[in-house]
């Protein structure tokens, strides 16, 4: 009698080790389902990634065969959306190889916004300017 009080307070109100065990596997499912879900969230977060970095390489490509103030303009916009998007799912990462994954597309994106408003800025002030 003196074991089964020992135990823990579901032993002391009266309740089965059946109910615990339940509660148990119920808080591990919890558990299991949430994981899941962060690794998605992470899964969906690298696709999105992905596909603004072929947009700005296939304007980059764009602007390479064709100089035009409109070129340069949409290689400042396109990164301003992965910016914001990384800057959100940077406050919650779950694990440090996501968390540094996420610090790359940041600085990533704030290097490639950054170097383009530059590069935008310059052709602004001297219109008459062309890469050779």
């Amino acid at each position: 009698m003196q074991g089964a009080q020992t135990r823990g307070r579901g032993w002391e109100n009266g309740e089965d080790g059946n109910s615990a065990l339940a509660e148990w596997k119920a808080n591990l499912d919890l558990l299991k389902f949430y994981e899941t879900l962060k690794q998605q969230r992470f899964a969906h977060f690298l696709t999105i990634q992905t596909t603004f970095l072929a947009l700005f390489a296939l304007l980059a490509k764009e602007a390479i065969g064709v100089f035009s103030l409109l070129t340069l303009a949409a290689l400042v916009l396109v990164p301003i959306a992965p910016l914001v998007i990384s800057f959100y799912f940077m406050s919650t990462s779950a694990h440090a190889s996501e968390a540094a994954i996420l610090r790359l597309f940041w600085w990533l994106w704030i290097i490639l916004f950054s170097s383009m408003l530059i590069h935008f800025a310059w052709y602004l002030a001297n219109p008459a300017w062309r890469p050779t």
